[in-house]
């Protein structure tokens, strides 16, 4: 028992938390709620915050590094390009590499680089792509517009129509997929092979 003001006594108790420890805590902060552990579990929360998994050191990691740095320091060497006229890493990224690697996947090759389907949007899952600057410049700007369901889109804007990320319906273009097909939500690339083959089949000279 605690002695507190006006004569009021707390209760004081010893606990065992899950991970082994022993720890003191009130009885009042254990029927609120507030006591959870011995403070294992925020320790743990400020390390799941900070860790890269060993991944401090790789390109990648620098990549998320700079492009925050490009975003949020005024100091760097072409901010007002970025964080100067409102480009901003969004929040998920900016205080997660591991979200930012999670939605980026692997670097495909050292001439690709995270680029934006537009250019006056910031960093996010939706309008970032792995690309080489070749391709971003000639087929993923935000300029470039196709004729789909009757009106002139760009591919972002036909992404959020169809719901296809606007990677993959670039990538499906590539390949040489008509644009229905590439912006189909349930498009099977092996169904259309198969259907190509036959196709091939029945032209060829008997």
């Amino acid at each position: 028992m605690l002695p507190g003001p006006k004569g009021r006594t707390y209760s004081q108790w010893h606990c065992l938390c899950d991970c082994g420890a022993t720890t003191v805590a009130l009885m009042s902060k254990l029927k609120g709620g507030s006591k959870k552990s011995c403070g294992c579990l925020q320790r743990t929360g400020i390390i799941a915050r900070t860790t890269t998994h060993g991944q401090s050191g790789t390109g990648l990691y620098r990549i998320w590094a700079g492009i925050k740095k490009r975003c949020n320091d005024p100091t760097y060497v072409g901010y007002e390009r970025y964080g100067g006229r409102g480009i901003a890493m969004c929040d998920e990224w900016s205080s997660d590499f591991v979200a930012f690697a999670r939605d980026m996947g692997p670097r495909p090759s050292p001439q690709h680089s995270v680029e934006r389907s537009n250019n006056d949007l910031g960093y996010s899952p939706s309008n970032c792509y792995w690309g080489t600057k070749v391709e971003q410049a000639n087929n993923m700007s935000s300029n470039v517009k196709y004729l789909y369901q009757g009106q002139e889109l760009t591919l972002p804007q036909i992404s959020r129509l169809c719901g296809v990320h606007h990677a993959t319906i670039f990538n499906r273009l590539k390949v040489g997929r008509p644009l229905s097909e590439a912006a189909d939500p349930h498009f099977d690339a092996r169904s259309a092979g198969r259907r190509q083959r036959e196709m091939r089949r029945s032209q060829a000279p008997v």
